[in-house]
């Protein structure tokens, strides 16, 4: 009867287990899509095309408990110039399914820096940041690098900690 129970419980654990990670799996699946439409608007607004699309981070930004997305990507070719940006989208989950929330440009050809999305943590947003203090940081042979931070105060984007 006991090697019953130890087994059933076993059973249990294993299902538990499973279940959540389908339930991840089609969660990153869900904010793929979200973030997928959210760039292609971005594209058409702006009249430029996303490139780089770093990838996508996730945790939990609002202290709700849902596990949230991240993603820095960059629009580059604005009217058909020269100019690029790298952005960084929050997107909020609500019960698996993923929303738009904010956006800031935190990089790019006038920004004079370029940025690497390293982690989320504590509703931190955390990336490395390479500057030279020159207008193209890309040709830069000796940039400074330091991280940098981001976080939601009033559901928006900031700086710092």
């Amino acid at each position: 009867m006991r090697k019953i129970t130890l087994f059933s419980v076993v059973i249990f654990i294993l299902a538990l287990t499973v279940g959540v990670s389908a339930q991840t799996a089609k969660e990153k699946l869900n904010a793929k899509s979200a973030i997928n439409k959210h760039i292609k608007k971005e594209e058409k607004s702006s009249n430029a095309t996303a490139s780089d699309l770093n990838k996508i981070i996730f945790g939990d930004l609002d202290s709700d408990g849902d596990t949230d997305a991240v993603v820095l990507y960059s629009l580059e070719g604005f009217g058909g110039g020269m100019d690029w940006n790298q952005n960084l989208a929050v997107f909020l989950n609500k019960k698996g399914l993923f929303s738009f929330l904010d956006e800031k440009v935190v990089g790019g050809k006038y920004e004079w820096r370029a940025v690497k999305l390293i982690n989320t943590k504590n509703g931190i947003i955390g990336l490395d940041e390479l500057s030279c203090g020159i207008q193209n940081p890309n040709l830069c042979e000796n940039p400074k690098k330091k991280r940098i931070y981001f976080s939601l105060i009033n559901r928006k984007l900031k700086e710092g900690k």
